[in-house]
């Protein structure tokens, strides 16, 4: 057995019976001739958010295409390998003055994690830019090309997500949009560095656990969506209530605000609690077991149901 716990950012105890690292085209090859032997394929993107939930995976074999590189191909066009580290990306774009993908700044991981779960930082998501990706169909043994009007996404949601049928090889990114942004701020790459640092905890995390509560365009979900704010008013001081309202005049209600009003930040139950950073950062201390993990999770759900009736989404991928 295998233990891949380097492999997530929550550093369990995890082992896989077969495990596949894809770094050349022999590698790559090897991996084709036997497909037929594996029952189910987990493909390994290095998302920041995803939690091993077993200890044992005896029936999966675990893939990693290992592979990285950044092409310009045009003015404002660019062909990213799957593996390819994001900040690496950003800065790359960065010295070209290109500073729209700056929000995302020092998110750990890859570009192809990034565009897996559509990472969404600072009101922008990473699929603003994303015109095109190539795939390897392990069902059909060929190569497909997806623009944005063949997958369906959302946010913090690719359809990529759960197509395990799918190695996706390459990213292509569109950089024509938002080259006017007047905002300093989102040119100043330090900028998000800083937030990041002083807000966000950094180790043994897989960053945000939960999705934030986003108001849909749908006249049902606007229903929904203010019998819900409602709710959560009546639990609220006045000087909440204030901030509320800004939360809801930008769209989005941070999961980690409803969280820490049920007094939930810094809540440890024995080597794994939430942080004191940013309530919707579980930290993971000491521990090997990610059971822990998935019952604080549960611990969290149901305080902030059972005051605001708000069910909590995980935005981590569980498998």
């Amino acid at each position: 057995m295998i233990d891949i716990w380097k492999y997530t950012w929550f550093k369990t105890k995890n082992f896989v019976k077969a495990f596949f690292d894809i770094k050349t085209e022999n590698d790559w090859k090897n991996f084709l001739d036997k497909l037929g032997e594996f029952e189910c394929i987990f493909i390994i993107w290095w998302w920041t958010n995803l939690l091993l939930s077993k200890s044992y995976y005896e029936n999966e074999v675990f893939v990693r295409f290992f592979i990285s590189w950044i092409k310009q191909v045009d003015t404002y066009l660019f062909e990213v390998k799957w593996w390819e580290s994001l900040n690496k990306f950003i800065l790359y774009l960065n010295n070209l003055w290109f500073s729209q993908l700056n929000p995302l700044y020092w998110l750990p991981g890859t570009v192809g994690g990034a565009v897996v779960g559509n990472a969404w930082s600072f009101w922008i998501s990473i699929w603003d830019f994303v015109k095109g990706v190539k795939v390897f169909d392990l069902n059909e043994k060929k190569y497909k090309i997806f623009t944005q009007d063949d997958l369906k996404f959302s946010y913090r949601y690719s359809i990529l997500k759960w197509k395990n049928n799918m190695i996706v090889v390459e990213a292509m990114f569109d950089l024509t949009q938002g080259l006017q942004e007047d905002n300093q701020d989102m040119k100043d790459i330090s900028y998000y560095l800083k937030r990041r640092l002083q807000h966000q905890p950094r180790w043994n995390t897989c960053w945000s656990f939960f999705k934030n509560i986003k108001r849909e365009m749908s006249e049902d979900d606007g229903r929904w969506y203010q019998k819900m704010i409602e709710n959560i008013k009546t639990w609220l001081s006045a000087e909440d209530i204030v901030q509320l309202e800004n939360f809801i005049g930008n769209w989005m209600i941070p999961a980690g605000w409803l969280i820490d009003k049920v007094w939930l930040k810094w809540f440890d139950i024995g080597w794994v609690k939430i942080s004191e950073k940013h309530a919707n950062f579980i930290v993971n201390y000491n521990n090997d077991d990610s059971n822990k993990i998935l019952k604080l999770a549960e611990i969290v759900k149901e305080k902030v149901y059972n005051k605001f009736g708000v069910l909590l989404e995980e935005e981590v991928v569980i498998f």
